[in-house]
């Protein structure tokens, strides 16, 4: 594995489960090369993780090091709250980080921490629920991996 900086130097896109991303209408292609748009990526960009949805926003980037995503975004609209806004009732409130971590062996540890609060109505209580005890055990950590060995 490559030391933070030769990792960090071309990226080639979004890496994800591409069948169960397309089946909900996501458009997810996993990127087998460099792709040049997403080599002058900076913060205030969009990236967006489906057509319909709002668009994560980058929220910082310390190049060789990490990279952060924010989602503030009003449910009832899908339109992005910029951070200076109060929330809406309904809302999702999310961030992202992505970080490279250089190991004393010589190699790169690749960390990825999200959070994520919604409003408490009671389809989001549920939704909830069921993702912290289906998603968060095993399955978002087997998705994860399958994601990174693509990177």
């Amino acid at each position: 594995m490559a030391v933070g900086s030769a990792a960090w130097a071309e990226k080639g896109g979004f890496y994800s489960y591409e069948l169960l991303e397309n089946i909900v209408g996501s458009k997810i292609h996993n990127a087998n090369n460099i792709v040049p748009e997403f080599q002058n990526t900076a913060v205030g960009d969009k990236v967006l993780m489906t057509p319909k949805a709002a668009p994560y926003i980058v929220a910082a980037i310390e190049p060789g090091q990490a990279f952060v995503l924010r989602l503030r975004v009003n449910l009832q609209t899908q339109e992005t709250v910029d951070n200076n806004q109060p929330l809406p009732d309904k809302y999702q409130d999310s961030s992202w980080l992505f970080f490279l971590e250089e190991t004393a062996e010589g190699t790169t540890r690749l960390i990825s921490r999200s959070r994520n609060d919604w409003d408490q109505s009671k389809t989001n209580a549920f939704f909830l629920w069921y993702v912290r005890g289906n998603l968060t055990s095993n399955g978002q950590e087997d998705a994860e991996r399958h994601q990174e060995t693509g990177i």
